[in-house]
């Protein structure tokens, strides 16, 4: 996805992610009467982890958040960030969304670098890659962390630091529990062998998510249809989309859309099928049963923990700047959502099978299909999945 794909990459990088004063030191406690013999001389053996002198600003800047997915997930980085640090201000600024709004994000950027006071800026999501690489290039003393890199640019700037996901490694495992649940005695699976996906934009980045997901089907002999819903907080559309594939028999649909999928759960709900989330653990960000009652399970990228772990690196000295970090199963940088839902809803014989499964990605046994990686044979992956099987 690197440089033979770079024209390519810029291009779709742009419309992504539309399918986120330092305290003062902790007082010290006050001296109790002193004793009258003679004080130890002897200085303390173990260094405190976090030094009181120290302190940090941390800067999240992002279109949105409060999406229930993409973004909500960088910003619960800052909460366990702050739960771990005593020192550390955060600050969360949105820049909108959409081609009006992006042509203002080099601005929110040079104002966020010109003041010199943040110690970390944080950001991510294709549209925010142009905006961010000027920022770096003309703040070389200011550091930034990128939570969802696609390395367009090489990354040759030593200010930047920023993670891939391999997205192709979930979206095997969610392309074969899908079909294991359509051709299960599970409630709300039909006779038919035919699951689905709604993504938000014909784009590499996504079908990344969905390449694989395709050929888990293929593999399984099952059908899966994707649909674009061409949107990434349309929930309407998400839903539109979404009840096209339940009508057509489907009984397990992704969403790959961002806030537009919380229409796909209205959906399954309505259709009383099943439904995947993505990016965070979407029942818990969701919170109402209406919408949730039949999501199985989210499939995840692990923004939060990855931006601890920068800001981590950042604190003891180890920061990365000028390389990007590419996650998959192996480095626990994506999975899926294992909660109580997922238990009850799953029976055991499916769910033991999709940990052997991640066994066999994870060594390599199974090699899952990247769209982006193999753009050129991604529409014949798609077309022979979208075959109706026996």
């Amino acid at each position: 996805m690197k440089k033979a794909f770079a024209m390519i990459l810029a291009l779709s990088l742009l419309l992504v992610a539309m399918a986120g004063c330092a305290s003062d030191p902790a007082p010290t406690a006050a001296p109790t009467e002193a004793p009258e013999t003679e004080a130890p001389t002897e200085a303390p053996t173990e260094a405190p982890t976090e030094p009181e002198s120290d302190s940090y600003n941390v800067l999240l800047l992002v279109p949105k958040v409060g999406d229930k997915s993409y973004f909500d997930g960088a910003a619960a980085g800052l909460d366990l960030i702050k739960s771990k640090y005593d020192h550390v201000t955060t600050e969360v600024i949105t820049m909108g969304e959409g081609e009006e709004a992006m042509a203002n994000y080099p601005s929110f950027f040079e104002e966020a670098c010109a003041g010199k006071q943040y110690d970390l800026i944080i950001t991510g999501g294709g549209e925010c890659t142009n905006a961010l690489v000027e920022a770096a290039t003309n703040y070389p003393d200011q550091t930034f962390f990128d939570f969802d890199y696609q390395d367009t640019f090489g990354n040759e700037l030593t200010n930047i630091y920023g993670v891939y996901y391999k997205a192709y490694d979930m979206g095997y495992l969610a392309g074969y529990l899908a079909s294991q649940i359509t051709v299960s005695n599970m409630p709300l699976a039909n006779a038919d062998k035919k699951v689905g996906a709604v993504v938000g934009m014909d784009i590499p980045d996504l079908n990344d998510f969905v390449g694989s997901f395709c050929q888990a089907c293929i593999d399984n002999g099952v059908q899966a249809t994707i649909v674009y819903c061409n949107s990434f907080s349309d929930q309407e559309a998400g839903y539109t989309s979404a009840m096209e594939l339940y009508n057509d028999g489907c009984d397990v649909v992704w969403q790959v859309a961002g806030s537009a999928g919380i229409g796909v759960f209205r959906a399954a709900t309505e259709t009383g099928r099943y439904a995947f989330g993505v990016d965070v653990d979407q029942v818990d960000v969701i919170g109402d049963e209406s919408l949730t009652a039949n999501i199985v399970t989210s499939f995840c990228k692990e923004y939060a923990n990855v931006i601890l772990e920068a800001f981590d690196q950042l604190v003891d000295g180890t920061y990365p700047g000028g390389t990007t970090l590419s996650l998959g199963l192996n480095e626990h940088g994506v999975g899926l959502v294992e909660n109580e839902q997922y238990e009850r809803l799953v029976p055991q014989e499916i769910r033991d099978s999709l940990t052997a499964l991640y066994e066999k990605v994870k060594s390599g046994e199974i090699v899952p299909f990247s769209a982006m990686l193999d753009q050129e044979k991604w529409p014949e992956i798609r077309d022979e999945a979208a075959k109706p099987v026996e």
